[in-house]
């Protein structure tokens, strides 16, 4: 669904948007790709994880600053459009209704254990989502110029990794930073940048690791350190 919503055409946009409603989060697809790659490595972008910060912590300061932000992007879009932010032309209320519909139809079905074990399911969904968000760019960020603007987007925003199973399951995902230099490019077709920071290992591994602060703080905290002292 990642990759969906960063298609070029409008078919799969969608289809990328209703995977996400199916969760409950559809409200991603319009922060990822109009908040999260223009704001990457600020303090504008939640998504991008601090230093020192816990997954825990980062995930309830997440929620909430991402979906205001959504409504926010959404609401300036259809501005510029005259349109009112309250019509069924904002994205994100045609979402919420696709996951209220799902919703209502496993409470038809299986009861309030079906709307119980769909919600658990969204819930499950969205966080390793933003584990994986969590992941790819803790700790890092974009240097201001004299004037206060900050720097383009570059290959030393992300995290990198390029290990061959975690390729093989995931189309070359961890491969992230020529994705948010290229967020067009097909997940297959990403490239493995040696000059931006290396993860020591793929996605299953980190997902673990990123679940135990103590343990994550102690391996990623040295090799941010040590690649931002290079990278100085």
């Amino acid at each position: 669904m990642h990759e969906l919503i960063h298609r070029t055409t409008r078919v799969k946009r969608v289809c990328g948007g209703l995977l996400l409603a199916s969760a409950c989060y559809g409200s991603f697809k319009v922060e990822h790709v109009r908040g999260h790659h223009a704001d990457i490595g600020t303090g504008a972008d939640a998504t991008t994880a601090r230093a020192g910060e816990s997954f825990y912590r980062y995930f309830i300061r997440l929620l909430p600053r991402n979906f205001c932000k959504a409504w926010r992007l959404e609401a300036q879009r259809l501005a510029q459009n005259g349109l009112r932010t309250m019509s069924f032309r904002n994205e994100l209320i045609g979402w919420s209704l696709v996951s209220f519909g799902i919703a209502t139809f496993f409470l038809a079905w299986l009861g309030w254990r079906g709307l119980t074990f769909f919600l658990l399911q969204s819930l499950v969904a969205i966080a390793l989502l933003e584990l994986i968000d969590y992941i790819e760019h803790y700790g890092l960020s974009r240097k201001r110029r004299a004037d206060g603007t900050c720097l383009p987007v570059g290959a030393e925003h992300s995290w990198n990794s390029s290990f061959l199973l975690t390729n093989l399951f995931l189309l070359q995902l961890q491969r992230h930073p020529d994705h948010h230099l290229f967020p067009r490019r097909p997940y297959p077709l990403l490239r493995h940048i040696e000059d931006s920071p290396q993860r020591p290992a793929g996605y299953a591994t980190m997902v673990v690791v990123a679940l135990l602060p103590p343990l994550w703080r102690r391996i990623m905290d040295a090799r941010l350190r040590a690649y931002l002292e290079r990278s100085a």
